[in-house]
């Protein structure tokens, strides 16, 4: 499994080849478990709609054109409202689509399902551009186009809006005829609970996928909603009408659908899985750029520096932990941390996002010991406090997956050295601060926390295992360790370098370490 270049030198890349097997100690992430609160912004946007086109209900039979009334610019307005609630429709629904046709392996039931989906918040979103076009064009329009753009809001023939938004319903909420069919939500919650890590390279765990289609599903709700409500509102200009009873007809089935449709992913997210890892890089792994190994400080023994010091997010300036990277500094096993400003309901400013970079440790072969270089100064470093050497019987690392509690999110990482062990094992730790999820702040007491298992398992591995040529395996707990091996130079399993980071970028509920075979 070990490539060479053309040239006669040795080649410091890796590539998938049959025979040998290489094992990675890698980062996964655990992103905080959401709240499904997209009901409220939605309801608000649908009543500022409802109010202000029947405000103006006596205003516009003023003006002599559809074009100049007083409807067409409280429509616009409202759509640029709508448009910055969520600005990024198409790229929710492209990269969750992406995910869960490509990437996740799903039964032909499910794939059909999201296809469907896309195609119904596809043809939304082609009625919703129709109508802003209006909206900025009217000269381009005649009365006759006009009606049949209106009829396109207000129809229920097949393929129309109120049709569409019927369709998208049942396969989020199939009626009781149906009632062997489950829905989208529930369909891709199950199909994916007992996968855990063994698919990597989605960007996100099925949980944010699923939370992509919810909002994907609520933001064309809203469109819809205006389109509805535009339509039966222009036709009364039109035709001399009065659709006020249409319009509160529209708005309670937009309430109850929605509330339906936050029920169903409610449960759904109970057991959809929240974590998430990198798969091997397409072009081969390459020392020092998307791996690392640890090799000997000093010449003449086996030592292997490993740092103890702690990264911590700005919890002052309401930043969290985003992503998680191991790298190798100067011969010290150390991390790179990405962090983001928290924003309300649990969004993150991607502008404030990133990476902290490893200190400045280095070995002092005067003083025998690491010196850290700081702005103030050179500070020695302590053994076993601010550093910890894997050598003799202190070899082992546990493979650990701690968790925030709920209400809490990750704003630090750090490796800890257990005393009450003789062998001093080295154990994942984080920080963990309590969320105010509404306002999008961190607050409270912060605390450190790690596993605390009864007992451990080593992982022992079997050289006839054939390396995996789809996905490398992982090797998680529960409770399990690894023991370092020094015997052929490098400190074996080596680190893998990819920073791990979601998209969207979310807060942390927890971080896991891992080994895998590639």
């Amino acid at each position: 499994m070990v490539g060479t270049s053309k040239q006669p030198r040795r080649s410091s890349k890796m590539r998938k080849t049959k025979g040998k097997i290489y094992l990675f100690l890698v980062f996964g992430l655990i992103l905080h478990q959401h709240l499904v609160s997209g009901i409220i912004p939605g309801l608000m946007i649908v009543y500022d709609v409802f109010d202000k086109l029947n405000n103006i209900h006596d205003v516009h039979a003023k003006f002599s054109t559809p074009s100049s009334a007083d409807l067409m610019n409280a429509t616009e307005q409202l759509s640029a409202k709508i448009d910055k609630l969520v600005p990024e429709i198409t790229a929710h629904i492209d990269k969750a689509v992406d995910t869960l046709l490509t990437r996740l392996p799903l039964l032909g039931e499910l794939s059909g399902d999201i296809r469907t989906l896309n195609n119904h918040v596809g043809k939304i979103d082609r009625f919703y551009y129709e109508m802003k076009l209006y909206l900025q064009k009217p000269d381009w329009y005649s009365e006759k186009d006009l009606r049949e753009l209106l009829k396109i809001f207000t129809s229920r023939d097949s393929g129309q809006i109120l049709d569409v938004i019927g369709e998208m319903r049942s396969l989020i909420v199939p009626d009781k005829l149906s009632a062997l069919k489950k829905n989208v939500f529930q369909l891709l919650a199950e199909e994916t609970q007992g996968w855990g890590l063994s698919v990597c390279d989605t960007y996100a765990p099925p949980q944010q996928r699923l939370l992509d289609l919810y909002e994907t599903v609520v933001d064309s709700e809203i469109r819809a909603f205006l389109m509805a409500c535009f339509g039966y509102k222009m036709e009364d200009y039109l035709n001399n009408d009065n659709s006020t009873g249409r319009l509160e007809r529209t708005k309670f089935g937009f309430e109850t659908r929605i509330a339906e449709y936050e029920k169903v992913v409610r449960n759904a997210m109970k057991i959809v899985p929240r974590e998430f890892r990198r798969c091997d890089p397409d072009t081969g792994y390459e020392k020092n750029v998307n791996y690392y190994r640890l090799d000997q400080f000093r010449y003449d023994a086996p030592l292997y520096a490993v740092t103890l010091r702690s990264f911590e997010s700005d919890i002052n300036n309401n930043m969290v932990v985003t992503g998680l990277a191991f790298v190798v500094k100067n011969n010290v096993l150390t991390f790179r941390m990405e962090t983001a400003k928290l924003n309300i309901s649990g969004n993150l400013d991607d502008s404030t996002a990133f990476w902290q970079e490893p200190e400045d440790i280095a070995w002092n072969s005067e003083k025998s010991t690491f010196i850290l270089n700081d702005e103030l100064g050179p500070i020695e470093m302590r053994n076993d406090i601010d550093i910890a050497y894997i050598a003799g019987s202190n070899k082992r690392i546990y493979l650990d997956n701690p968790v925030a509690p709920a209400g809490s999110v990750v704003t630090g990482v750090r490796f800890g050295r257990l005393y009450r062990d003789h062998l001093k094992p080295l154990q994942l730790q984080i920080r963990v601060t309590p969320i105010d999820y509404d306002r999008g702040i961190v607050s409270g007491d912060s605390k450190w926390i790690s596993e605390q298992p009864l007992r451990r398992t080593a992982f022992k591995e079997d050289s006839k295992l054939p390396a995996n040529e789809m996905r490398t395996s992982i090797d998680g707990g529960p409770d399990g360790f690894v023991d370092f091996d020094w015997s052929t130079g490098p400190l074996i399993p080596f680190f893998d370098g990819l920073p791990v980071t979601s998209e969207p970028r979310t807060p942390l509920g927890g971080i896991g370490l891992y080994r895998k075979k590639s």
